[in-house]
């Protein structure tokens, strides 16, 4: 018996084909992962570079409507290569610091989601996005964009499930103080209190969300 145990030991004839075939599956399951997790990180860089392009190019305006935000909402729908355009959209919101809290000048989402307003059960939303604003001075403006875009994996047997794209700019204008919306001039709209323009921007959390957990 030990003598057999050492022949099987030291035979190592066998089919290559046999051998192919086990580890075949193996191989497509491998790849297919590395695929998907790489085309997630892949579709958040497109994401999050569309919304600097996006939120550059309103830093440039002197004045806008809302359907130049919405010429750019089908801008940002390319750039982020997204193949469900109908959920992917961008909200944005102009601010204002003064008298010690930040004020809601005008907000504007695309597709028919939901703005910022005054309205009852909207203030809790205002008061979420202050972690993105950085330090202010009385007086100053500041333009924050929201942008969503829906991912889906080819393949969810992977471990990663569908997830949106979540990314958040502020910005000031570059040739002017304020950002008019021509749709909306009916001046402060809310006031968000508890900022506190003492606070560091690392404090502040300001630059883009967090990144998915792909």
């Amino acid at each position: 018996m030990k003598n057999l145990f050492k022949k099987y030991k030291s035979d190592n004839t066998g089919v290559m084909t046999m051998e192919f075939m086990v580890l075949l599956p193996i191989l497509l399951m491998w790849f297919a992962g590395t695929f998907v997790f790489f085309n997630a990180f892949h579709k958040w860089m497109k994401s999050l570079k569309a919304t600097y392009t996006i939120s550059d190019l309103l830093s440039r305006q002197l004045s806008i409507d809302d359907q130049y935000l919405f010429d750019l909402d089908r801008i940002f729908d390319k750039l982020s290569f997204s193949r469900d355009p109908d959920n992917t959209w961008f909200r944005v919101t102009h601010l204002r610091y003064a008298g010690g809290a930040l004020q809601l000048i005008w907000s504007t989402e695309t597709k028919d989601q939901t703005s910022f307003t005054n309205a009852p059960g909207q203030m809790d939303g205002l008061a979420e996005i202050q972690q993105y604003i950085p330090t202010l001075v009385s007086g100053e403006y500041i333009t924050l964009l929201q942008s969503y875009r829906p991912f889906n994996p080819l393949f969810d047997w992977v471990g990663l499930e569908g997830i949106t794209f979540t990314n958040t700019i502020a910005a000031p204008q570059r040739f002017t103080s304020e950002l008019i919306n021509d749709d909306h001039r009916n001046g402060v709209q809310a006031s968000i209190e508890g900022y506190d323009p003492d606070e560091t921007d690392e404090d502040l959390g300001v630059g883009p969300g967090p990144e998915p957990d792909v």
